[in-house]
């Protein structure tokens, strides 16, 4: 359903934040999937290709704060459970479900950048905005509010 929404999206150019078909989804992941069958033409590895990039993503994210929270080998550690136990497995389906750990390890780095920083007096704001704005992002519109134009 996703690739036939994407289609869809490509002959129309008409995005939407909310696709009601086959009991509604967000569309945000929809419209990542849209970008690239656009860029890889309309083939299975274009479907899964933003599921892959987001785990691969949320494993660095999670290396990253890991290492902010215990130091490197923990970072490392935490990185490599996720990577080998489910994750990266799991992001290779393609489905729009990979992109919560991705947005929640990436908000809480991102607070716990700002947090620190702050403490430090330098730059806290950025750290703050970027983590709101991810943490933000990840509640993309679960509603029936679809988005049209005449």
């Amino acid at each position: 359903m996703n690739g036939s929404n994407a289609l869809e999206v490509i002959k129309t150019g008409r995005p939407r934040i909310f696709y009601p078909e086959n009991n509604g989804r967000e569309g945000l992941f929809i419209n990542a999937q849209t970008i690239s069958i656009a860029l890889f033409e309309n083939t299975e590895f274009a479907l899964r290709l933003p599921s892959a990039i987001l785990g691969v993503l949320t494993v660095f994210g999670l290396y990253c704060l890991g290492t902010e929270l215990a130091g490197a080998p923990a970072g490392l550690l935490a990185a490599f459970f996720l990577a080998t136990r489910w994750h990266i497995n799991s992001s290779r389906m393609g489905t729009r479900g990979i992109a919560t750990p991705f947005f929640l390890v990436w908000s809480v780095y991102l607070l716990l950048r700002a947090w620190r920083s702050l403490r430090a007096d330098a730059g806290h704001a950025l750290w703050a905005a970027g983590a709101g704005a991810v943490y933000g992002l990840g509640f993309q519109p679960i509603s029936h509010i679809e988005s049209r134009r005449p």
